[in-house]
């Protein structure tokens, strides 16, 4: 989908990611752009008839790595957000000519819960004078930490020539968090979302076997990502390693006019079979 295709909302969250990165810039090197738009990234081209695009963004940080000035609830002010009331949630409303209603565009600053200060049940405590509610803490994204890359970040619109580099998570740090938000849902299943299993779709797609099976091998065997990584993967044995498993009905479920249904299961759970059965392989081996 060329750029001039692009749906008027997924431009506008878009924009206001930009507005985030470039607030943030001094920070930059203690952030990584996770969740769907860290997917949607590392798949761009892939999948066309697959929406591509989403309007929440997911920055984790690493709070050892933070610059003292700005603050970062003084640039995400700055940049036009509002602060949520909930730790670490910030909101834009944008309005767009020929679009009803505005566009709201939520940002979250995340600190894996590894890494963050014991203190506190949602609020994150950062370094110097940041606060305790500029972001929030949350399990699973540990692996941002470890498996990241820089990437250019680019406006969807001709006359926004802006470009920001940004770490972004890796193929296995994102099956990581995807295998968490999904896996922790599955005692309520009305809570599950259908793009979360389409996005593990993505991602095994995307990525050859051998290289998921060598990153993940880097999270287990990393201090700060190791424990999420374990966990990660039994879910992923109880989400994707059946035709029958909730993850894989689930990503049927979310590329149902995109992707035959038999393409889905036999990717979701082929895939899946595999990476596990190579780890444990790798693992008995030494």
């Amino acid at each position: 989908m060329s750029h001039d295709q692009v749906p008027v909302q997924y431009v506008e969250a878009r924009r206001a990611l930009l507005d985030a990165l470039t607030a943030l810039r001094p920070h930059l090197d203690a952030f990584v752009l996770i969740g769907a738009q860290a997917v949607y990234a590392r798949t761009a081209g892939r999948l066309p008839g697959y929406q591509p695009f989403t309007t929440d963004a997911d920055l984790a940080l690493d709070p050892g790595r933070l610059a003292a000035l700005p603050l970062l609830a003084d640039a995400m002010l700055a940049a036009g957000f509002e602060y949520s009331g909930e730790p670490g949630i910030w909101n834009r409303r944008m309005l767009r000519a020929g679009f009803a209603g505005d566009i709201a565009v939520p940002v979250d600053l995340i600190v894996p819960a590894q890494i963050a200060a014991k203190a506190g049940r949602r609020g994150a405590r950062l370094p110097g004078s940041h606060g305790r509610t500029a972001a929030r803490k949350s399990v699973g994204v540990e692996g941002a930490l470890v498996d990241h890359e820089p990437i250019v970040i680019d406006s969807f619109e001709a006359i926004d020539r802006r470009q920001v580099r940004v770490n972004v998570a890796g193929p296995a740090a994102l099956l990581v968090a995807k295998a968490h938000k999904l896996g922790e849902r599955l005692g309520t299943p009305q809570r599950l979302i259908a793009k979360d299993a389409g996005d593990v779709f993505r991602l095994f797609e995307a990525t050859p076997l051998n290289e998921m099976t060598r990153l993940m091998h880097t999270l287990l065997n990393d201090d700060r990502s190791s424990q999420p990584a374990v966990v990660a993967l039994d879910y992923v044995r109880t989400l994707f390693t059946t035709p029958r498993a909730p993850g894989t009905q689930l990503a049927v479920q979310a590329l149902d006019i995109a992707v035959d249904q038999s393409t889905v299961t036999t990717t979701m759970t082929g895939y899946a079979q595999d990476l596990l059965a190579q780890l444990h392989q790798s693992e008995a081996s030494r």
